[in-house]
């Protein structure tokens, strides 16, 4: 068996990035309570979520919706949680924890896998694309800093499955 040298075919691996590799190095999970002001501007979300959705997606037929969730939105969150958690038959603590949640919120991006028919790429593949995506964001330069030189996320995102 021989081996045919192709790296002629390939393009250039781009020179080695040590602050990106760093600031991905560092990067938790927070809970999102944890999370602080200010939330991203507008743009600033724009440019992070446009960002996000260069994800893996074969077939480029970007199988997710996104919703921005910010102010009254949080607030009849809220409301909801608050009504089923006494529907269920929570007691007080219960419910203030089913409730607070929202009301401490000032941003979410919720990420909605919506597969699309396709012959050749799967549905699961299709999830796992939209997974992916709430992986991705990450905070714009010059977030605030933990104690410890670690960048907060300043928004949640979640996902549900359509």
């Amino acid at each position: 068996m021989s081996c045919v040298d192709t790296s002629a075919e390939r393009p250039a691996m781009p020179p080695r990035n040590d602050a990106a590799l760093a600031f991905l190095s560092a990067r938790r999970s927070r809970p999102a309570k944890l999370f602080t002001l200010p939330v991203p501007t507008r743009d600033q979300l724009t440019e992070i979520l446009t960002a996000a959705t260069r994800v893996p997606d074969h077939g480029k037929l970007e199988p997710w919706r996104m919703i921005v969730v910010q102010g009254a939105a949080f607030r009849r969150l809220a409301d909801l949680a608050e009504a089923r958690a006494m529907e269920l038959g929570g007691d007080a603590e219960l419910v203030a924890k089913g409730r607070g949640q929202y009301d401490l919120g000032k941003l979410a991006v919720v990420v909605i896998a919506a597969p699309k028919p396709s012959s050749r790429i799967p549905a699961a593949e299709q999830q796992a694309s939209s997974t992916a995506l709430c992986s991705t964001p990450v905070v714009p330069e010059g977030t605030q800093t933990t104690t410890r030189g670690r960048a907060k996320s300043r928004f949640l995102c979640n996902f549900w499955m359509k």
